[in-house]
């Protein structure tokens, strides 16, 4: 399985004042010569898919050698929910450098400012350029996402959460296909093995997670209702009970909110606009996720929008 991470490569001039004006060719000549970049960066220095580069480090140690006046600025964004981090590589020399929360001690007169704090430092990691370019809908590896599971009741079973992929073309199709053909039964006896049953609505839950689930992090369980993970999207797989006799019982409800970052809160989920609600074989991942790229109006950030931008907090930040 080994480790994801998700990375972006700036090149800066050696003042780091600015971005190198070769940056284009630079990249296009590390991913040409460097088949590990090749696979972890797309052409804008930017991971899209899931990436493993263990040996980053010599590689680019060794390659700002042929460039000793840029300054390379390398961020990742690692499987585990508390692994970010830059390295700064110049003329074969590197710095790491781990993000690090930092916050005051207990002042009563600064209480109002609790709140502001957390979202000060929101706002810092976030207003950077190569962050900011990241468009909501975008198909980026670290698109976090949970699965709800409902029994036949409407009662919540449990929360799978998933650190990357989140989007309907990633994780939302290959629900689709994991769950294409299932049966929902009350009771079972002999089975045909090519025949996919669930006796219920938890033993589904199980199925699933045990497909997904193969081996250190990428996906962790959550107990029932849980929420406010950094996830953008939120799909639920439920019965309806007037269709329970039905072989195509399971339904499918997606929602999807504001972009996030280092896994902090997005959109509360009764904020989140529902972009598709249907019987499971009507899901179209791409029709799905092209309107929801394409739609005009933006979801809140609950985390932010209401403090940030309020006359309390707007001096301090």
């Amino acid at each position: 399985m080994g480790y994801y991470t998700c990375f972006t490569l700036e090149t800066k001039t050696s003042d780091n004042l600015g971005e190198h004006p070769d940056r284009a060719s630079i990249i296009e000549r590390l991913r040409s010569e460097n088949e590990s970049a090749e696979y972890a960066l797309d052409e804008n220095g930017e991971t899209h898919s899931d990436a493993k580069w263990y040996e980053h480090e010599n590689d680019l140690r060794e390659f700002s050698k042929l460039y000793p006046d840029v300054l390379f600025e390398l961020y990742g964004d690692g499987e585990n929910s508390d692994d970010f981090w830059y390295e700064y590589f110049k003329d074969g020399k590197m710095q790491y450098a781990p993000v690090r929360f930092e916050y005051d001690d207990y002042q009563e007169a600064s209480l109002k400012l609790t709140l502001a704090y957390i979202c000060q430092l929101y706002c810092y990691f976030t207003s950077t350029e190569r962050h900011m370019s990241r468009k909501r809908g975008a198909k980026t590896m670290g698109t976090r996402s949970l699965t709800v599971f409902q029994d036949e009741e409407d009662r919540e079973i449990c929360v799978l959460y998933r650190q990357f992929d989140g989007y309907p073309t990633g994780h939302g199709a290959e629900l689709k296909e994991f769950l294409k053909g299932f049966r929902i039964v009350n009771g079972y006896g002999v089975t045909d093995p090519n025949v996919k049953l669930a006796n219920g609505m938890g033993c589904l839950a199980g199925q699933i997670i045990s497909h997904f689930k193969k081996g250190i992090g990428g996906f962790y369980l959550h107990a029932a209702g849980t929420r406010d993970c950094g996830e953008e999207y939120i799909y639920t797989i439920y019965q309806k009970k007037e269709h329970v006799v039905l072989s195509d019982t399971l339904f499918l409800k997606i929602q999807a909110g504001a972009v996030t970052y280092f896994g902090f809160p997005g959109t509360k989920q009764a904020n989140m606009p529902v972009i598709f609600d249907d019987l499971l074989e009507a899901f179209d991942p791409p029709t799905v996720e092209t309107i929801w790229r394409n739609r005009s109006e933006e979801p809140p950030n609950d985390f932010i929008d209401d403090k940030v931008l309020s006359s309390e907090t707007i001096d301090v930040l």
